[in-house]
């Protein structure tokens, strides 16, 4: 095993295991890296790679699926991540101080197995066990027939930004199969509970912004009724993300929509803080910032949306 820093100071270890390279980008603070995390944190990601952190996946009942992800997550869990990721998630109870990464891992070897047999008896009781299910639905393999019902168990369950995003980033039936997609996500905009409709906007957002959907991606922002600060904050991402990528076509939507002025607001924000939105294209779009518009943030702590821990983080 072997490290190299990037120029943005991060980490990037790779290991060599039986007739595979596995490299992670390692998100640690100097301080951190002083204080001993770095180590503390690649051991458990090798551990969780290596024999003993692995399982023979084809070999478990239901019970066992459960055991041994109680069992993986107590040896992973670190007591200072539990502390950060808990201010970031205010409100959110049982978090046990589990990196992504790591949960990704034990995610991708659930998702080999009976991943349907999991899924149906599978446990609510802490914040990560919640993100493996969505993660495991995502990276299991089968379209949207396969996976309607657990997807529909599934959504109900998403309580917070973090497990929104990131079951987003690893659910992408959108690429398979986007129109059928489409039409499962549409009636979950129309919900009262406000990371049903997060969902809703964060995979458009994630897959939907192109030529052939942009309309459609616009008018179903306009369209989400709930008016829930992480769904207002999804509103306003996907709206910079549609601008970012289609300044032209957006435009006539900053100039009049029906949002409310803080999401309108917050968008023009996110807009503006792109490092990949033109300064000309930045300056069009502060004339259409609206006066007021205020709202409080439940946890005061924000990154910019380009930042590419924005699935791990943006809130």
């Amino acid at each position: 095993m072997f490290r190299a820093a990037d120029p943005n100071g991060q980490f990037m270890v790779f290991s060599v295991c039986p007739g595979r390279w596995y490299g992670y980008r390692v998100n640690l603070s100097l301080a951190e890296l002083a204080g001993g995390e770095y180590n503390t944190f690649v051991g458990k990601f090798m551990f969780l790679l290596s024999g003993r952190g692995r399982m023979d996946i084809k070999k478990l009942n239901t019970n066992d699926y459960n055991n041994w992800i109680k069992e993986q997550l107590s040896l992973l869990a670190e007591p200072k991540f539990q502390q950060f990721t808990a201010k970031l998630l205010p409100g959110v109870t049982d978090i046990l101080g589990v990196r992504l990464p790591l949960l990704r891992q034990m995610a991708k070897q659930l998702a080999k197995g009976d991943w349907k047999a999991y899924l149906s008896h599978a446990l609510d009781s802490s914040y990560e066990e919640i993100m493996l299910q969505g993660m495991a639905l995502g990276y299991a393999k089968g379209g949207l027939q396969e996976k309607r019902e657990y997807l529909q168990a599934f959504i109900p369950k998403i309580n917070n930004w973090s497990v929104c995003d990131s079951a987003c980033s690893a659910i992408k039936l959108a690429e398979q199969q986007p129109e059928e997609f489409w039409d499962f996500l549409m009636p979950y905009l129309d919900s009262k509970k406000e990371f049903q409709v997060r969902f809703v906007l964060v995979q458009l957002l994630d897959y939907y912004v192109n030529a052939a959907y942009l309309g459609r991606v616009l008018d179903a922002v306009q369209q989400a009724g709930q008016g829930g600060y992480y769904a207002n904050m999804a509103q306003a991402w996907a709206v910079s993300i549609c601008y970012r990528e289609f300044p032209e076509e957006t435009l006539p939507f900053l100039k009049e929509n029906s949002l409310n002025d803080f999401t309108h607001n917050k968008a023009i924000q996110k807009i503006t803080e792109s490092l990949k939105v033109p300064e000309e294209k930045k300056e069009i779009a502060r004339r259409m910032k609206r006066q007021g518009g205020k709202m409080g943030h439940p946890s005061r702590r924000q990154i910019c949306f380009d930042c590419p821990l924005r699935h791990n983080f943006f809130p």
